[in-house]
């Protein structure tokens, strides 16, 4: 199980979350998660979370990037970020 989550950085309880309903779609390769979340207060605390259910066997894990975009208010997500690999 893979999930990516935001914090709102005032730890307030508020929370974004994206949970794949296929996480195999991970493995053997690299792929974006993109979580959009438009916090209440001004910063954030990004959240990773990966689980070896069965315990059965080692799991090696790369995180090798976390990327963080300020978007305008009044515009639109670029097709690049939610799109691109």
């Amino acid at each position: 199980m893979n999930c990516g989550a935001a914090l709102d950085g005032s730890m307030d309880g508020s929370t974004a979350t994206n949970i794949p309903a296929n996480s195999g779609i991970f493995a053997d390769g690299y792929h974006r998660m993109v979580l959009l979340y438009e916090p209440p207060g001004e910063s954030i605390v990004p959240v990773v979370q990966v689980a070896n259910l069965p315990g059965t066997e080692n799991v090696l894990i790369y995180l090798d990037n976390l990327e963080v975009y300020l978007l305008p208010k009044e515009g639109c997500v670029p097709n690049g970020l939610l799109y691109g690999e």
